[in-house]
């Protein structure tokens, strides 16, 4: 059975990084994860029975927009909609905390999932440390219906 908690600040961190550097670290091959901002952030952490499958971070930026950064879900879990509980549990949180907006940079070889969320992009390409990234936005009160309803 699946489970997801939020967690806030620096505890929440470090249960995160369980996912985070089996996925940032080990496939991916980052030397460090992680930022200043994750002392004053929520961490959405998802498990399967005790094995944690996937997480990410949410960080207010004002009192509309939030950040969403260091999503991850393990390779075992990947295309099982795994992704898809968690980005819809963080945009729930944001409604319940008050927000309007997410955004995100995500590299564009996974833009994709991100457009798939209902994420649009905003301005150009970039590049971060090699890799094409672009920056995302979504309007998280807009009530779209679910994908498997008909239009």
């Amino acid at each position: 059975m699946l489970e997801f908690k939020f967690i806030f600040g620096e505890i929440g961190c470090r249960v995160a990084e369980i996912s985070r550097s089996k996925v940032f670290c080990e496939e991916l091959g980052y030397e460090k994860i992680g930022d200043e901002l994750d002392n004053d952030s929520y961490h959405f952490i998802g498990y399967d029975q005790a094995c944690q499958i996937g997480s990410c971070r949410l960080t207010k930026i004002d009192e509309e927009y939030y950040r969403v950064s260091y999503l991850c879900v393990i390779p075992d879990y990947r295309r099982q909609y795994v992704g898809d509980l968690i980005m819809r549990a963080v945009q729930d949180k944001v409604l319940s905390l008050g927000g309007k907006y997410i955004v995100l940079e995500t590299p564009v070889s996974v833009k994709g999932f991100f457009v798939f969320e209902d994420y649009e992009e905003m301005g150009e390409t970039f590049m971060v440390d090699g890799t094409e990234c672009v920056k995302m936005k979504k309007d998280v009160t807009i009530i779209r219906p679910c994908r498997g309803c008909k239009k």
